[in-house]
């Protein structure tokens, strides 16, 4: 197994055990690559509860993340394309 694929598993496991702490949806373990179409792995897992990503929502902005939010970075290892999806809490 590969360093960057051990890393996914980690970040997935990760996901699973703040599932059980929150009522968010579990992140899936991969995406499709935009790009190229191959598989992209969870590769970093970024979880907020106490409203350190910037909380304050700028007024030219509709959507925004506060209270808690967990971001889930997948990332091509292939051709380097990244992609994030994100859960309000």
């Amino acid at each position: 197994m590969n360093e960057a694929l051990a890393k996914a598993l980690i970040a997935h496991e990760l996901d699973k055990k703040r599932k059980t702490m929150t009522y968010q949806a579990e992140f899936p373990e991969t995406e499709k690559c935009n790009k190229c179409g191959r598989v992209m792995p969870l590769m970093v897992l970024i979880m907020d509860e106490k409203g350190k990503i910037k909380d304050e929502r700028p007024e030219s902005v509709k959507v925004w993340p506060h209270d808690c939010v967990a971001l889930a970075v997948y990332l091509c290892t292939e051709d380097g394309e990244a992609k994030v999806q994100w859960n309000q809490g």
